[in-house]
């Protein structure tokens, strides 16, 4: 369905027999939202089901139009594909109309919401952290921007981007799932006088989980508290994670709050003090941090002793981070994607 994330693999043809593109060569199958492709892909991925294998032939007014797509792709091309749709690997929530039946709230600013189902726990306003997902859609019912398409949200519970996640977050607590209409001036990316966007825009949004954080504080664990890895890497287990989290690959992304000192208790850098965890690739940090993260379930909270050969090695990270220093961390792993 449209907005469902999706993993393919595929090869691509001009009408002419000439291979202009195919996941096959490159020895991986492609990942995407049905919604961020052509019209033509759109489309035929909704008529498929995961094992699925089709011949799509596009016009070009389903592919890349009139001006095509220099220099790969001409002019008014049609194309030719074959997909095969491996697996749907996020689905978006379906659309939900608005009921008479149930009861309708109003709060700040002519939001209005609708509870579909009701949470108990942390009210996520009062969290230091939210996890939620969501699904905004458009005139016709058709999902415009969802966690499905661009992975669930983790951070503070207010955010720029979604000017009425404040307010709404001070009603809802972890498990709640809402209906919401929100007014332009409260939309995202609305600016006055956009004709494009409705004057009501349905959204639904989903608590998945609400944190209070305490701010680690500094000590260096013993020896019988260390587990050391085959490359040298300890670590103490703080928290287990849960029993159906995720655990990180290379090829994710993780969300963490994480406070980090020298073996002297000296601090360097912490996501708790500026009050927003941290979101990278797990192959984009010191490689003590790229081990360690995979021996990690969302969730958990583990302490990791990094030596230097690990960390910043010779050159060091001036100038906090001498060369070859070991560094001590805390890090609770809050989601992956």
């Amino acid at each position: 369905a449209f907005g469902d994330k999706v993993k393919v693999h595929y090869a691509g043809w001009f009408t002419d027999g000439k291979l202009f593109d195919s996941s096959y060569r490159r020895g991986e199958p492609t990942e995407f939202a049905i919604g961020q492709v052509i019209e033509g892909w759109n489309e035929g991925l909704a008529l498929m089901s995961p094992g699925a294998k089709f011949k799509l032939t596009i016009p070009y007014d389903l592919a890349y139009g009139e001006a095509g797509r220099p220099p790969q792709i001409p002019a008014k091309s049609t194309l030719i594909f074959e997909v095969e749709l491996i697996a749907i690997t996020a689905k978006a929530m379906p659309y939900v109309d608005w009921s008479e039946e149930r009861e309708t709230i109003s709060i700040a600013n002519g939001i209005t919401y609708q509870v579909l189902t009701a949470g108990e726990g942390l009210v996520g306003a009062e969290a230091d952290s939210v996890s939620f997902d969501f699904a905004r859609y458009d005139a016709e019912k058709k999902v415009t921007i969802s966690s499905s398409m661009i992975g669930a949200q983790v951070g503070p519970p207010s955010n720029p981007g979604i000017p009425f996640l404040k307010p709404i977050m001070g009603e809802m607590k972890p498990g709640s799932h809402l209906l919401i209409r929100v007014p332009k001036a409260m939309d995202i990316s609305a600016p006055a006088g956009a004709e494009s966007v409705a004057e009501v825009t349905v959204w639904q949004l989903k608590l998945n989980s609400a944190q209070k954080f305490e701010k680690p504080v500094f000590s260096m664990p013993t020896a019988e508290q260390l587990t050391t890895t085959a490359s040298g890497l300890q670590y103490q287990v703080l928290r287990e994670g849960d029993a159906d989290g995720a655990m990180p690959t290379n090829a994710n992304k993780c969300t963490v709050h994480y406070s980090g000192w020298l073996t002297d208790g000296t601090g360097f850098d912490s996501s708790y003090e500026r009050g927003a965890p941290a979101t990278f690739g797990v192959t984009q940090v010191i490689s003590g941090w790229t081990e360690g993260l995979k021996l990690m379930k969302v969730g958990a909270k583990y302490k990791f002793v990094i030596p230097g050969n690990l960390a910043y090695k010779e050159r060091g990270s001036p100038p906090k981070i001498g060369p070859n220093a070991t560094l001590v961390f805390v890090v609770e792993l809050l989601n992956v994607q």
